[in-house]
């Protein structure tokens, strides 16, 4: 059973402003997260001040932060934004 992904707003905003191209790689990476939060689309554990949540990549300068409940299997897309912004 897949994950339900709920947006935050900046990150929805951010999404709008991508190209054809880096739409369908974020697409991408939210399919994998979707049927696989932990070990999907190069999806790693934060540390320090982001301990707790989770990193994922699409493509080379576009970085997802999330987290993710289990029992209810909903994912909590917080940040989708260029690498150097996303942290």
């Amino acid at each position: 059973m897949m994950y339900t992904i709920r947006w935050a707003r900046d990150a929805a905003a951010f999404y709008d402003g991508l190209t054809d191209d880096e739409r369908a790689r974020v697409d991408l990476a939210l399919f994998q997260l979707s049927s696989d939060p932990v070990a999907g689309a190069h999806a790693k554990k934060l540390l320090g001040p982001l301990a707790g949540l989770r990193s994922a990549r699409a493509g080379r300068g576009i970085r997802l932060i999330y987290q993710f409940d289990p029992t209810r299997r909903i994912i909590d897309l917080l940040v989708l934004a260029n690498r150097r912004d996303a942290y």
